[in-house]
């Protein structure tokens, strides 16, 4: 599966959850009723799409965030504590390797609303920015640093939304 038919395939379950077209109520699958096995494709990996209208994405140490009416933004590096402006209604989805389900400092600022897994069966945690504030999205690395796995910082970044 191509990363544009995943980021495709994630902004819809995004927008499930997120309720739109259903008046702005949110509606969270029960638990297990998501797909549990990752496709396997052995097609090259494409670089990574921008966001679309509406979204943000983050992907590890980089992010894309595209406002509604704007030209898509490539993805560009952030660095941890970085303050990422967006605007209330914005669906964040975070896709990570090597780390822990992420989590929101805030959650009546960044509002979780899907289990971490998309339809495709990828580890996708989405997130919607529900009100004016701030908070930031972490997550830490999903093992220990030895001499067999690389050491990585963990991730965290924050959202001011006016």
């Amino acid at each position: 599966m191509t990363l544009i038919t995943r980021a495709a395939a994630t902004a819809l379950v995004c927008l499930l959850a997120a309720g739109c077209g259903n008046g702005g109520k949110i509606e969270i699958s029960a638990p297990g009723d998501y797909q549990t096995e990752s496709p396997v494709n052995d097609s090259p990996v494409s670089p990574p799409q921008p966001a679309t209208a509406g979204t943000l994405v983050v992907l590890d140490y980089e992010y894309s965030y595209t406002p509604i009416g704007a030209t898509p933004v490539p993805f560009q590096d952030y660095s941890s504590g970085q303050v990422v402006h967006i605007a209330v209604g914005t669906s964040i989805l975070v896709e990570l390797g090597e780390f822990r389900d992420p989590r929101s400092s805030d959650p009546t600022v960044i509002l979780p609303v899907a289990p971490p897994q998309d339809a495709a069966g990828y580890r996708v945690t989405v997130f919607r920015a529900a009100r004016a504030g701030t908070a930031s999205v972490t997550a830490d690395p999903a093992s220990s640093c030895t001499r067999l796995v690389a050491c990585y910082g963990p991730v965290d970044i924050a959202f001011a939304i006016p």
